[in-house]
């Protein structure tokens, strides 16, 4: 069908393919299932994920062809990401656009404007990446506010450093360290209570090897206490 042809043609659909394209009360509706010769990947990091569920079915509107309305109809994936240990909604390459919006300093610049004086004085916290800039603006717009960083990036940050140290390591120890430490980036890299037996194994035997791995893992490991630390607060 021509319409189908063009949807392929113009739109980022990698991963998926056009099932069928149908009138709708309101213009045209376009379903998508996955494309079995992909993996799914990890709409957070981009990695390739295991599948572990679907959501709801989910209607995304495209730009108009010809004057007449265009719907994407998708049910998303859930997947398991090895990589950043969470589970999320799949990528989804049609959407990527939004990732445009809202990436700047003059965005958040313009939020603060739009917020006003009155009320952004009444802020107690605020919560935000640790993208510099957006940090510089909330110092400089709510300097009296608490900065709190979310702790997604905090744990992405600590387990990109992980998986740093052991690319480091390797490379300082040569072919044999490598071939040593071949298919266990993942181990470092999960919460332990997601490890197979096989990796939990693994992990058992190289705890007992002096590797810088191993006091990354234990200090990223660690930190997870941080979250659940109380403390008194005497006046």
């Amino acid at each position: 069908m021509l319409i189908e042809s063009l949807i392929t043609e113009t739109v980022e659909l990698r991963g998926f393919r056009v099932v069928v394209v149908q009138k709708s009360s309101d213009g045209l509706e376009a379903e998508l299932a996955p494309d079995g010769r992909y993996a799914p990947c990890c709409g957070v990091c981009g990695s390739r994920a295991r599948y572990r569920d679907t959501r709801p079915a989910r209607c995304f509107r495209h730009v108009p062809l010809w004057g007449i309305n265009v719907y994407w109809v998708y049910v998303p994936r859930r997947v398991v990401c090895d990589y950043c240990s969470g589970v999320h909604v799949e990528a989804l390459p049609w959407v990527s656009g939004k990732r445009q919006f809202g990436r700047a300093k003059e965005t958040l610049e313009g939020f603060f404007d739009w917020f006003g004086e009155e009320r952004t004085e009444q802020l107690e916290g605020v919560c935000c990446d640790m993208w510099r800039p957006y940090v510089d603006v909330v110092k400089a717009r709510v300097p009296k506010a608490i900065l709190v960083f979310d702790k997604f990036y905090i744990v992405q940050h600590l387990t990109k450093a992980v998986d740093q140290v052991r690319r480091d390591e390797i490379r300082e120890k040569g072919k044999a360290h490598k071939e040593l430490m071949a298919k266990t980036r993942y181990i470092w890299l999960k919460k332990p209570w997601n490890l197979s037996d096989k990796q939990q194994v693994r992990l058992s035997e190289l705890e007992h090897m002096n590797l810088k791995i191993n006091r990354a893992y234990r200090l990223k490991e660690a930190f997870r206490e941080f979250w659940s630390y109380t403390y008194l607060i005497t006046h």
